[in-house]
């Protein structure tokens, strides 16, 4: 017959306090998972709208990694590391070794579970008043149990969901981005995006990865319909292959050479490709896109030659974008249609250099509002003062990167006027 335990015996305490501790420390460890989620969901939740502020994103895995990388580390990592801190050579050598071999592992995990698609949630920067309403919804989902409907509060966040308002058909906005000693212009229209070049690629500062692509992304742009790459130097296509990596693009279209290897980028990633030449027209949302040059046939010896030139026109608002072309150049166009470079917003030729520039050129464009793109202190010391000096004597608006950062310029509807807004 099976023996029953006898509750009064020795041998019968010690396993039932044996089974009460058991259930104790497994309530206290699930307690504590619980409140560990618990805070993590606080946290991820109390953060989401400043992350989609500052970041244009909301990780989504954050919490699940988190839940691996704090007790691990906490527990685990970091213990390791002050008993390193305190042992005498060459114990301590050892001890880092071990806590760099116990961090690994994580690293490993953290990476791939990055990797996935859904790890993040991007979405453009918000607008205040989304900023506003997420804001109101994190302290109504985080008031204590019994708050009036609080299951409701994730609809506060709905706003941060919404694209940033697009410009008025028949007008466009451009914004030259702060991307050091380069070029990358960004115009939009009611319903299209063009990218007039990308910036340094990774022989410089990677900005076509760190600036361009995050900020199309804070601009609420899904889809390039057009990348606009002016010639092959790499302060204008070097973060190319980033942007073709990381937004769907249409069409490339760039004063590049038959053998220039973006080419075949643009066709791996289905973008169809076209070189840049004068006499090309299209028309996006009443807003007339036209290039000026180079011209069709083979390209000039010099790259920076190879420059497209295009010329941007709505009602009241014209934009000249003109890559690295020079002097000759200039009077080439000038002499050629020289009421086509009348315009409102010029994008200073070459950085501003001593090369470019021109009294006669910037005669017969006379912009209002006239944008250098530049690298802080960089070693070429565009703009050239001289340049500098003939665009202030002719009272026109000037912003450069380098000062003011971003630069956007749109057509001020009351006034009729181009308004100029700096980052800084």
């Amino acid at each position: 017959t099976p023996e029953i335990d006898d509750p009064l015996q020795p041998g019968s305490e010690r396993r039932a306090s044996w089974r009460d501790r058991w259930r104790m420390g497994s309530r206290r460890l699930g307690e504590s998972l619980v409140r560990a989620a618990r805070a993590q969901y606080a946290v991820t939740i109390g953060l989401a709208p400043l992350t989609a502020f500052w970041f244009s994103q909301i990780s989504l895995a954050g919490p699940l990694a988190n839940a691996f990388a704090v007790p691990w580390v906490s527990l685990v990592v970091t213990p390791v590391v002050l008993v390193a801190v305190v042992l005498p050579a060459p114990l301590d050598a050892a001890a880092f070794e071990l806590a760099h071999t116990l961090l690994a592992p994580l690293m490993r995990l953290l990476a791939r579970l990055s990797a996935y698609e859904w790890a993040e949630w991007r979405l453009a920067r918000p607008s205040t008043w989304a900023m506003v309403s997420a804001a109101v919804g994190v302290l109504w989902c985080l008031m204590p149990r019994g708050w009036p409907i609080r299951f409701a509060a994730p609809l506060a966040w709905l706003p941060l969901a919404l694209p940033p308002p697009a410009p008025a058909p028949g007008t466009f906005r451009l914004t030259a981005l702060d991307v050091g000693q380069g070029a990358a212009i960004l115009v939009e229209t009611a319903r299209h995006a063009l990218l007039f070049d990308a910036g340094p690629g990774p022989e410089s500062t990677s900005a076509g990865e760190r600036i361009v692509v995050p900020s199309l992304v804070a601009n609420g742009v899904p889809t390039l319909d057009a990348l606009v790459l002016s010639h092959g130097d790499a302060d204008h296509a070097g973060g190319a292959p980033a942007v073709l990596d990381a937004v769907p693009v249409r069409q490339l279209l760039g004063g590049l050479p038959p053998s220039n290897r973006l080419w075949a980028l643009a066709q791996a990633a289905d973008a169809q490709g076209r070189r840049c030449a004068s006499g090309q027209r299209w028309r996006w949302d009443g807003v007339e896109f036209s290039v000026l040059w180079p011209d069709a046939g083979p390209l000039p010896s010099k790259s920076n030659a190879h420059s497209c030139v295009l010329r941007i026109e709505a009602p009241g608002f014209v934009a000249l974008l003109t890559g690295d072309i020079d002097a000759s150049i200039e009077k080439t166009l000038r002499l050629r249609a020289q009421a086509a470079l009348r315009a409102d917003v010029l994008l200073v030729a070459h950085h501003g250099s001593r090369t470019s520039s021109t009294e006669p050129f910037l005669d017969s464009v006379r912009p209002r509002i006239a944008i250098f793109q530049v690298g802080y202190r960089n070693r070429f010391g565009h703009p050239h003062p001289a340049v500098w000096a003939r665009f202030a004597a002719r009272g026109i608006e000037l912003a450069r990167t380098d000062r003011d950062g971003a630069v956007r310029v749109e057509l001020d509807r009351d006034a009729g006027v181009p308004s100029l807004e700096r980052y800084r």
